[in-house]
């Protein structure tokens, strides 16, 4: 009798603990699955900010842009027949006003690899604990190639605002635009334009995938 009932005991115990098991188990499951999709979401909002060089609220804390924004981009666009006093002016305008672009550009990578690094965490504790997470896999690989090709796209494009500005200064010193010190800095300013449509068409495609994904 005694035996039956302390089985009894154990029997009712062990499943009372079983119960509490699962039921942290599910409790575990549901708050990294809603994580994960919050971070996604997030993260693909800033993909977007990124691809529109779009400031986010965080970014336009930290950096504004210049107050001679128009007068900038038409001396820009009109510079192969700029005269002197005009090239010296968009030489002084220049790390406000493109500085700018390319500055937003690098903070906005920068925190969308910080909300990928939570991502990543995530994923790895989730991917520990399920026993099924393919369509996550998929959706964690897209996510870390994006980061990469955006983390490479800001170095193209600093790259080119560098070059830009290396080019006005070889203008305001007297250069012409056929001298060897423009049209060297000119092919590589192009080499870094058709590397930049390359990886910009790739990133279009991937980021498309994953928000497709998230809509479905």
């Amino acid at each position: 009798m005694l035996k039956t009932e302390r089985r009894t005991v154990l029997l009712v115990v062990g499943l009372i603990v079983l119960a509490c098991a699962v039921f942290i188990y599910v409790r575990v499951n549901t708050y990294l699955g809603t994580r994960l999709d919050e971070k996604e979401i997030e993260m693909s909002s800033l993909s977007l900010s990124i691809d529109r060089n779009a400031p986010t609220e965080a970014v336009s804390k930290i950096i504004r842009d210049c107050s001679e924004r128009d007068r900038f981009d038409t001396l820009l666009g009109n510079l192969g027949t700029l005269k002197p006093a005009e090239i010296r002016e968009t030489l002084a305008l220049f790390d406000a006003c493109a500085a700018y672009s390319s500055r937003v550009k690098q903070l906005s990578v920068s925190e969308f690899t910080n909300v990928f690094s939570v991502y990543k965490e995530l994923y790895k504790i989730e991917k520990m604990i399920r026993l099924y997470t393919g369509d996550r896999a998929r959706a964690y690989s897209a996510w870390s190639e994006l980061v990469l090709l955006e983390t490479e796209r800001s170095t193209y494009f600093t790259e080119q605002v560098t070059l830009q500005k290396e080019i006005i200064e070889a203008l305001a010193n007297g250069e012409s635009s056929g001298t060897p010190a423009v049209t060297d800095r000119v092919k590589k300013a192009e080499l870094l334009g058709q590397k930049l449509l390359q990886v910009n068409a790739t990133i279009d495609a991937l980021r498309e995938t994953v928000i497709v994904k998230q809509e479905g």
